[in-house]
């Protein structure tokens, strides 16, 4: 247990650092900044906002079923950009307690 003169400190510090976590995060139209937002954008945006997009988290399994669905309603992403758009989308918009919740 810290020192009760340290405790004071201690929280200060803590307070900080997630405060700091959070400033790091950008978002740019409506979407968090990671290189493969504007594969994203290009891929989604075309025909829905952003924050239609992601107005819901998913998992991994869903987002995957997500951009299926919308590849077959025409949206034009490679095998390649298909890989980054549901890894993006987990990893930034994935189920509430993943590590992409925090920077909400």
């Amino acid at each position: 247990m810290l020192p009760l003169r340290l405790a004071p400190a201690a929280v200060v510090a803590a307070v900080m650092a997630a405060s700091s976590a959070q400033a790091q995060t950008q978002v740019v139209n409506g979407l968090i900044q990671a290189p493969e937002r504007p594969l994203v954008q290009r891929a989604c945006t075309t025909c829905h906002a952003a924050s239609q997009v992601v107005a819901r988290r998913r998992t991994a399994h869903e987002w995957q079923e997500v951009v299926d669905k919308m590849i077959e309603h025409g949206a034009k992403v490679s095998d390649a950009e298909y890989e980054k758009i549901v890894g993006y989308l987990t990893k930034n918009y994935g189920p509430a307690g993943s590590a992409s919740a925090a920077k909400r």
